[in-house]
């Protein structure tokens, strides 16, 4: 779409002139509205109609004309609602002082925002160009959702800290990303090869049960609000399915990596990485119902025991293709740093073959030309 208009709020242009003398002008939110004025647009001091909040992906500077200015990018993504969008505006504040409306952009046609109900892939990304120079202290609010994810992963984080395995989590996490390479990439590994892994890295703080599961597409539930404080800012993972998992428990650790077939389902969902373990499920938040089942691989965490009763690991025999434990025979030595040596010793002279024999072998391979 065009802006038909465009402008400096009288009150925003003043704040951009206090950046440039040091001041710490933060840009706070984005946010649409439904409807239009005739008048200045310097002279707003909000947006008009029904308003929608948009979420702030990032600022940047860019040349501009020969000009320095800075690019604000921001997101919009479908409503509750349809609605047609007229106005977008961006609000900021300087020094912790009062929020204030410092860009409005006006189009009298406007754009249909869709329902996420009716299409929830529906996506718009839109830049404001502020013409400031970069000696301007100005920085943005990251979007809220983030921030409350943020705020979790640090809850989590201070509170295993605390515990005697306070980095299993992260060893298991680890291996979850490696085996969603390795499935991407074509190579196959064994659920007991992972197992052990994480058993041999974890065996002081605990132990691991790994399944595969399937997300489904079906059983979702929208959710309009939470009543949960620590999830206000998550209101954007509306659609919750939880799915039966044996031997789960709510002081478990889930770690998902998802196989490479359902990545773009997960992506189109907005699937959310965080995973909640309650008793004989897993939780999984989305931002819309997927339209198709989605295959994962799980590793559960239990931190300070075993998992599931596990037994303590034995080392497999190795094989031609699985790395394990071997037996040192005959002719063969190990050191007390572990260097393997072969011996000679024991082979009889009869057992060797001789310079003559090899001479004749040669030449019956490679006879000499006539």
């Amino acid at each position: 779409m065009s802006w038909e208009k465009s402008n400096y709020t009288a009150a925003g242009a003043a704040l951009l002139s206090e950046s440039l003398s040091g001041g710490a002008l933060v840009i706070t939110r984005a946010v649409s509205g439904t409807g239009t004025v005739d008048a200045d647009l310097s002279g707003e001091t909000g947006v008009s109609g029904e308003t929608h909040d948009l979420k702030l992906l990032d600022i940047e500077t860019v040349e501009s004309g020969g000009e320095t200015a800075r690019r604000v990018k921001i997101q919009i993504t479908g409503a509750d609602e349809t609605y047609i969008m007229h106005q977008v505006g961006v609000y900021g504040r300087l020094n912790d002082d009062a929020e204030t409306l410092l860009f409005i952009m006006q189009d009298a046609r406007g754009v249909e925002v869709p329902s996420t109900k009716v299409n929830g892939d529906f996506e718009i990304e839109l830049s404001a160009l502020l013409a400031v120079s970069n000696k301007a202290n100005i920085s943005i609010t990251v979007d809220p959702q983030m921030q409350a994810l943020a705020k979790m992963v640090k809850a989590e984080v201070e509170k295993h800290n605390k515990d005697a395995s306070a980095h299993a989590d992260a060893i298991t996490a680890a291996v979850g990303n490696a085996m969603k390479s390795l499935k991407e990439s074509g190579d196959v590994v064994s659920e007991e090869q992972v197992k052990a892994l994480i058993q041999e890295q974890g065996s002081s703080g605990g132990a691991a049960i790994i399944k595969d599961i399937t997300i489904p597409a079906d059983g979702w539930d929208w959710q309009r609000e939470s009543d949960d404080e620590e999830m206000l800012g998550m209101d954007d993972f509306r659609c919750v399915v939880d799915v039966a998992v044996d031997d789960v428990t709510e002081e478990m650790f889930p770690s998902v990596a998802l196989h490479k077939a359902a990545l773009e389902v997960a992506k189109r969902a907005g699937l959310c990485p965080t995973v909640q373990a309650l008793a004989g499920v897993l939780r999984f938040w989305a931002r819309n119902i997927p339209t198709a089942d989605m295959s994962a691989t799980v590793a559960l965490w239990a931190p300070g025991g075993t998992a599931g009763g596990g037994s303590a690991y034995v080392l497999p025999v190795a094989t031609a293709t699985r790395l394990g434990g071997v037996k040192i025979g005959s002719g063969v030595s190990v050191s007390a740093d572990g260097t393997i040596s072969a011996s000679t010793s024991g082979i009889t002279q009869d057992e060797v073959v001789s310079a003559a024999d090899t001479d004749k072998m040669l030449d019956e391979i490679f006879p000499a030309e006539s």
